[in-house]
Parts: C-alpha cells; structure tokens; sequence
C-alpha cells in the first residue's frame, strides 16, 4: 500500500516537475524575444 501511495506522489511530482520545465522554457522564450526585438 505504501509502494502505491509512493507511485501517485511520484507521478503527480513527475507532472508538476514537467509543467514547471514549461513554463520556464516559455518565460525564456518570451525573454529572448524580448531581447531581441531591442537590438
């Protein structure tokens, strides 16, 4: 049962891991575009 309950926290932190390495990469994406818009 233990296991089980370490597999769903595992999953949901997997998920959360992943939507937060997408919101940075679109945060630097508008940054660059930004930056490169001033030159």
């Amino acid at each position: 049962m233990s296991q089980f309950r370490f597999i769903i926290l595992f999953e949901s932190s997997s998920i959360l891991y992943n939507c937060m390495i997408l919101e940075i990469k679109v945060f630097l994406s508008k940054l660059l575009e930004k930056f490169e818009r001033k030159t």
